[in-house]
């Protein structure tokens, strides 16, 4: 499912850089719960896509890596079945 449109109308809002990954079939914290929710069932596909995503975000934008926010969008994007990715780095 696509973001919803009031995350879509934020993301569009906010200033550069901006980035917006949508867990497809995903809920908010479900990946990171110590309890398996019905509702926001975990996979692992989207816990590593969500770790490797975290971590470039961290290095980009952190550590001053301008090369992170290639590796960025590479992970956001390397599972279209698990996340959809919009980014304007600026």
């Amino acid at each position: 499912s696509p973001a919803p449109a009031g995350v879509v109308a934020t993301y569009e809002s906010l200033g550069t850089p901006r980035y917006l990954v949508t867990l497809l079939g995903g809920g908010h914290a479900g990946p990171w719960e110590d309890t398996e929710d019905a509702l926001e069932p975990k996979t692992e596909a989207q816990t590593e896509l969500i770790d490797a995503v975290t971590v470039a975000f961290w290095d980009r934008y952190l550590l001053d890596d301008p090369s992170a926010g290639d590796r960025l969008a590479e992970s956001a994007t390397s599972a279209p079945t698990v996340a959809t990715f919009r980014s304007d780095p600026g």
